[in-house]
């Protein structure tokens, strides 16, 4: 696919989206407009691989929106938020992104007032590639891409949030006249502490070691420091930065694994009482172990959540990581709100078991504006779990911070991707990439307790390394886009308030 191509059919896709049916800009706000009167859902079979060596493909049904279908949609903001609602219970600050119900909805509400569903990507970033003659020409065709494949939202690259604040770029915050795209910045502090400064504790921490939890830090003076000084800086820099939608503050830590076996999944009771003498961690732990009227010597048997429950340690256990997880969500709510009370505060991007657990998902709803997970594992969201998910935050929304599929019919200059690494399912084409980001979004859509997602991410991963290989992007590794797979996400993206009214009536 080569630049010229990519123009030409981006200006098609806006002919055809101009052939016929009204633009956004075209339609007066009118509430008592009904848009979904062109939608159109239907079904589509596929097939699936867990891992990409899988020899027998798994058959699924998705929805989608049909191919011919192009409703009229209502007056938007800047933003892409509605013009035609009033979101009610809105909670924030006025001038920046804030929370608001319409219904039993959960929506953003942007800084012009406008109901908003957020769609966007993460990882953006000029590559420094030959594919480009300068960083303006990438971004004003990505820009470009953004736009025409209805996305509001991108955020960009980097583990540091001041890598991500350095790669911020204003043509894709303001993508035409009249457009704009919010973005948000991950702090990231537990891993930037690691980095920076885990090596000057009296003990030893070793992010190698399966039994060492990065959360044992948080108990360390040092660290509270570290957060306090880092979180005001970055805070110094957005606090009055309109394009913010929250603060994200870490990507999957270990609050819940799978069968209480390794502590650097797990918030364990008998891996922090194991720890050096040295660590809070462990003098925290053995004070909870007599508070409790625990036996520590049985404590330090449990090798598996069997043990646990053998031993009748259950609810402690319990008890003690939603501890854990209440100390780490106040410690940032407390020093974010001492720098910044503009912005939404999200969650850690809770990943794997992490995102069913309940103690866990308690206390960060009880101290983040918005519960964060990064969802895999699944082809379509599970609606039973988001009614848990519901009653146990106490109806706080949640948002996606990652999710994607990858296609086995890429390559890069004809040597196909291995599709190794991370955690998306592997589909036989792009189209079928398509197809599941729509019925991905539609799941989403239809609980109302999501106020939106970004897909991971805007570029493919291709290295030298063999199992870094993978075609998760909106455009390939040399930048230029999936278009087969973009199709279907436009799809969707531009009928995302039809869908919205469809499934709220």
């Amino acid at each position: 696919m080569n630049l010229n191509c990519f123009i030409i059919s981006v200006a098609l896709l806006a002919a055809g989206l101009t052939a016929g049916c009204a633009t956004e800009h075209d339609i007066e706000s009118d509430h008592k407009k009904d848009f979904t009167g062109h939608l159109v859902l239907e079904t589509r079979t596929g097939q699936y691989k867990e891992k990409p060596g899988d020899t027998e493909w798994t058959e699924t049904t998705s929805r989608i929106v049909s191919g011919s279908c192009r409703p009229e949609v209502p007056a938007l903001t800047a933003w892409g938020g509605r013009k035609d609602l009033t979101a009610t219970d809105i909670e924030g600050t006025d001038g920046y992104f804030r929370l608001g119900r319409v219904g039993r909805r959960w929506v953003f509400v942007d800084p012009e007032g406008g109901v908003n569903i957020i769609r966007g990507t993460q990882n953006v970033a000029y590559p420094e590639s030959s594919r480009f003659a300068s960083a303006d020409d990438w971004a004003a065709e990505t820009a470009e891409l953004l736009l025409a494949y209805g996305f509001n939202h991108a955020d960009f690259t980097g583990v540091r949030p001041q890598y991500q604040l350095n790669a911020r770029n204003e043509r894709i915050l303001n993508p035409a006249e009249g457009r704009k795209n919010s973005h948000s910045v991950a702090l990231n502090m537990l891993r930037s502490f690691m980095w920076d400064d885990a090596r000057n504790l009296p003990w030893t921490y070793d992010d190698t070691d399966r039994d060492m939890n990065r959360l044992n830090l948080i108990f360390e003076e040092r660290y509270e420091t570290y957060l306090d000084e880092k979180t005001r800086e970055i805070c110094a820099q957005v606090a009055d930065d309109p394009y913010m939608l929250g603060y994200q503050l870490d990507n999957e830590l270990g609050f819940r694994g799978w069968d209480y076996r390794y502590g650097n999944q797990d918030v364990l009771l008998h891996k922090f009482l194991a720890l050096p003498d040295a660590a809070a961690a462990r003098r925290y732990a053995e004070a909870f172990v007599v508070e409790k009227g625990l036996n520590r010597s049985e404590v330090m048997t449990v090798t598996k959540s069997a043990d646990v429950v053998r031993l009748g340690l259950s609810d402690a256990y319990d008890e003690f990581r939603s501890r854990v997880a209440e100390k780490y969500y106040k410690q940032y709510h407390d020093v974010i709100r001492k720098y910044d009370r503009n912005h939404l505060i999200f969650g850690s991007r809770l990943h794997s078991n992490g995102k069913y657990d309940r103690q866990t998902l308690q206390a960060c709803a009880k101290y983040c504006d918005v519960v964060t997970i990064n969802y895999y594992g699944v082809w379509t969201p599970e609606a039973d779990f988001l009614e848990e998910f519901r009653s146990w935050t106490g109806d706080r929304p949640f948002f996606v911070t990652e999710f994607y599929v990858k296609g086995e019919d890429a390559n890069y200059d004809g040597t196909p991707y291995n599709n190794l690494s991370g955690g998306g399912w592997v589909v036989p084409s792009q189209i079928a990439r398509g197809d599941f980001y729509q019925n991905f979004c539609l799941g989403l859509l239809e609980a109302d307790n999501c106020a939106g997602w970004t897909y991971f991410a805007y570029d493919d991963a291709f290295t030298s390394t063999a199992d870094n290989n993978c075609n998760r992007g909106l455009v390939s590794a040399k930048f230029y886009p999936w278009l087969g797979f973009l199709e279907g996400v436009g799809r969707l993206n531009r009928n995302v308030y039809a869908v919205m009214d469809r499934f709220d009536k």
